[in-house]
């Protein structure tokens, strides 16, 4: 599948972004190692045949991540951690800091597999838990 990888970088209220296309799964492994919860906090996978509502994304870290599949900004899919807790966290998404619950927020390696799987072929990876809306 062919995908657009945009990737942000924060400098205080202002921010820039990049864009790589078509990328590779190589492009998108290391922008989700560049993610460090600062000045790199989001990422988004655009499919290049599709709405321009449609688009997966990871934003947070450098340990936590909040990922998500929006289609057609109707539907969202939303990756948990089964089992994290009710335990509020800060995290750095979107140049905001929000307060998340735990089992919101899913390790780098499953944000890296869940990201993989939709820019190779437009899927939710099943090792991930998904909660659709």
């Amino acid at each position: 599948m062919n995908v657009t990888l945009t990737t942000c970088r924060w400098r205080g209220r202002g921010f820039e972004c990049t864009e790589v296309r078509p990328a590779t799964a190589a492009d998108v492994s290391a922008a989700i190692v560049q993610l460090d919860g600062a000045e790199f906090n989001d990422l988004y996978l655009h499919p290049d045949d599709s709405d321009p509502e449609t688009y997966f994304s990871v934003g947070g870290g450098p340990d936590l991540f909040l990922v998500f599949l929006c289609l057609a900004n109707e539907h969202f899919h939303n990756a948990y951690d089964p089992s994290g807790s009710d335990e509020e966290v800060l995290l750095v998404t979107g140049g905001q800091t929000g307060s998340f619950a735990r089992r919101q927020l899913i390790d780098r390696s499953s944000a890296l597999r869940a990201a993989l799987t939709y820019c190779n072929d437009g899927t939710l990876d099943e090792s991930v838990s998904w909660d659709s809306e």
